[in-house]
């Protein structure tokens, strides 16, 4: 424990002795980071919306314009008859403009000058949930098209396997960019341990001399540089905390989409990115003593 301690001290003595080139390269962890830790924001809250959509079972079937009543009931029953459905809903053109205006809140009033309602009239069902699967969606989709009088149907999965796509590119995009900077970081911290293995040549020379062994003058140097990643680590959080309170949870998700909430990063995400600090800080500087203290 003693021993511990000494190695903690003589770490942050070194620290202390070369600071700016300390703060400079914890900085830099901590941009690197964050811009890492900005693709996993999005990630993670682009699936959670993919998550909610899949999970919303309702089907909106658009009607052509000028359906007789007698039209409309018999397409009705026959959409409410189709094996799947739980409850059906009949939306108006008029019920369908006023909920547009009331989702629009105060941009409402742009509806106003509209000589015609360009909405249609739409049936919403809501399926049961074993007929939430992605085949079974599709099954009733293609009946309801058939059916005289329907326009189209939309279902949230045709958007959201649009979005699983772009989804897949940010994860993509995700690996990319972390491997140049994880390149980038400890190619700076080996360097950063490496200024300051040459400014204490000497005294590092004297300790060999009287016996020292090479994990007794290794570890301060191992200890700085896990401290250098974990506190880059925390600022990276920090301000992807910042960023995501002043802006990300102030975005206002477009219509059907209001009881999405976008999210911060969960825990575990969050200490992922605390322990790849650490360890960035220590193979950067395990790198550095590799090359130079062996010397």
């Amino acid at each position: 424990m003693h021993r511990l301690v000494y190695f903690i001290r003589a770490a942050l003595n070194n620290i202390s002795q070369n600071l700016l080139v300390n703060l400079v390269s914890t900085g830099t962890i901590a941009i690197a980071l964050l811009i890492l830790s900005g693709f996993f924001l999005v990630q993670v809250n682009l699936q959670n919306v993919i998550r909610a959509s899949a999970q919303d079972l309702a089907v909106t079937v658009y009607l052509k314009d000028g359906l007789s009543p007698a039209a409309l009931d018999r397409l009705k029953k026959e959409a409410a008859g189709l094996a799947g459905t739980a409850s059906l809903r009949y939306v108006s053109k008029e019920e369908a403009l006023a909920e547009l205006k009331s989702r629009l809140g105060d941009q409402g009033a742009l509806l106003e000058g509209l000589e015609e309602n360009p909405l249609p009239a739409s049936l919403e069902l809501t399926l049961n949930p074993e007929f939430g699967d992605k085949e079974a969606v599709k099954k009733i989709r293609n009946k309801l098209q058939r059916l005289e009088g329907v326009d189209d149907v939309v279902y949230a999965w045709d958007w959201a396997e649009k979005l699983a796509v772009f989804v897949d590119f940010v994860r993509l995009a995700s690996l990319v960019v972390g491997g140049l900077l994880f390149l980038a970081v400890v190619f700076i911290i080996a360097n950063t341990i490496r200024l300051t293995v040459l400014a204490r040549r000497e005294e590092l020379y004297i300790m060999r001399l009287m016996g020292a062994s090479e994990s007794f003058i290794r570890l301060p140097f191992l200890i700085e540089g896990v401290l250098q990643g974990f506190f880059g680590a925390l600022a990276a959080l920090a301000g992807l905390l910042v960023f995501y309170y002043a802006l990300v949870a102030q975005i206002e998700l477009p219509f059907g989409l209001a009881q999405v909430k976008l999210i911060f990063l969960p825990p575990f995400l969050s200490w992922f990115l605390v322990a790849a600090g650490a360890v960035l800080g220590f193979l950067g500087t395990l790198i550095s003593l590799g090359r130079f203290i062996e010397t």
